[in-house]
């Protein structure tokens, strides 16, 4: 008797079609297609990683879990990074990064066009004066630095000149650095 195919008395109708979305397979052994497999994997992961916390859990290893966390999106996040507070794999944070959600968003202040005074020859006069040198660390500096931060003011007294590698340090705590270059305009140069 020939028990394949339609013969065969667990028939159903062909190759297997996936549990989730009914796309037809093509093996034979299979409940979903890749794409739901894959989602199918990894929530069971996260549930049993849940449940499984500390010594108890297998994959505990040196005061390390070695299970991978994962994003919103999917992605693998690194346990480090978990431990430091970070909840989105590295595409996801550089997107929050933009715009008004950056940590250092000012109004878009960097948008304010600069003065009529702001020109090439006031710039190479400026790093002539301090020696073509960060005023910061003594390298070779080629950007010229507005002290109090306000691009309409461009008189010698307000523009100092700094490196490529400190000029975005004086971004983060601007009160510091106006009374730090305020002070050396006043007693150095």
């Amino acid at each position: 008797m020939n028990n394949k195919g339609k013969n065969n008395p667990a028939w159903r109708g062909g190759k297997p079609k996936c549990t989730d979305c009914g796309k037809q397979l093509s093996k034979y052994g299979a409940k979903r297609c890749v794409k739901h497999a894959n989602i199918h994997s990894l929530l069971k992961r996260l549930k049993n990683h849940k449940s499984m916390k500390g010594k108890s859990n297998p994959s505990y290893i040196d005061g390390r879990c070695s299970k991978n966390y994962y994003c919103k999106c999917g992605n693998s996040i690194q346990y480090d990074s978990i431990r430091k507070g970070v909840k989105q794999c590295q595409d996801c944070y550089v997107l929050t990064l933009k715009g008004k959600t950056h940590p250092r968003w000012l109004g878009g202040k960097s948008f304010e066009p600069y003065s009529t005074e702001w020109t090439i020859k006031l710039k190479q006069l400026i790093r002539k004066r301090d020696s073509y040198k960060c005023t910061v660390c003594d390298k070779c500096g080629n950007i010229v630095h507005h002290i109090d931060y306000n691009k309409e003011n461009c008189s010698k007294k307000n523009l100092i000149t700094l490196c490529n590698s400190c000029h975005p340090k004086t971004n983060t705590d601007r009160d510091y650095w106006y009374a730090y270059f305020t002070y050396i305009m006043e007693n150095f140069k």
